[in-house]
């Protein structure tokens, strides 16, 4: 027979084994405190950046699918040059997920390579120095995740 002792002890034991989690993830919380590692790869566009907020000369179709755009100076470098050439090489790395993802380019201000979603929300940016291999995970992950595109 268990005493009334023991059960309150078996009570309390099981709510301090529950809450002590849910209290240091609070204080984690509140206090600010963030893991040292980033998941991504790309830079974060601030939210509400949208394909037409951004003012183009070429308005892109959102036509329900992710897109990988890379925006290039009039004149093209080398490097945009490299780009030009790696992107339907990253686009086919994809495999099974590349029909949701269509690769575009277009003349902007700024040389950069940007991800936007089936919404035209754009959600993701890359400097040209960046690696293929870096966006390609940043893109495997996106289709992971994503059910919409």
């Amino acid at each position: 027979m268990v005493t009334d002792t023991g059960s309150r002890g078996v009570f309390w034991l099981i709510w301090g084994i529950a809450l002590i989690p849910l209290l240091i993830a609070m204080t984690a919380f509140f206090s600010g405190w963030r893991p040292p590692e980033q998941v991504n790869y790309g830079q974060l566009y601030p939210a509400g950046t949208t394909l037409e907020s951004m003012q183009l000369e070429q308005q892109l179709p959102t036509d329900g699918r992710w897109q990988l755009v890379l925006f290039r100076a009039a004149e093209c470098d080398g490097l945009c040059d490299q780009w030009q050439k790696r992107l339907p090489n990253l686009h086919a790395a994809l495999g099974k997920e590349r029909e949701r993802l269509v690769v575009r380019s277009l003349t902007a201000g700024d040389q950069r390579i940007a991800v936007a979603d089936p919404l035209g929300n754009l959600v993701l940016y890359y400097e040209l120095k960046q690696s293929p291999q870096a966006i390609l995970k940043d893109l495997k992950r996106l289709m992971k995740l994503s059910k919409v595109g």
